[in-house]
C-alpha cells in the first residue's frame, strides 16, 4: 500500500490547538477553546507568547 492510499483511509491523527489556560490542580490542566474529541491523549504542551510588534 502506498502512501496516498493509507492517508485517504487513516488520517493523521495528531492535531494542533491554540488554546488559553484557565486553571491548573495537581496533573489537570483546565482550558478553554480546545477543538479535541473527549479523550483524545495529548502528546506535548508548549507556551504561546504573542508576539507584538
Amino acid at each position: 500500500m502506498n502512501k496516498e492510499e493509507s492517508s485517504a483511509h487513516r488520517p493523521n491523527p495528531i492535531g494542533l490547538s491554540v488554546l488559553e489556560v484557565v486553571d491548573i490542580f495537581d496533573n489537570v490542566i483546565k482550558v478553554r477553546r480546545i477543538d479535541m474529541f473527549d479523550g483524545t491523549p495529548v502528546l506535548d504542551i508548549k507556551p504561546y507568547i504573542e508576539i507584538q510588534s
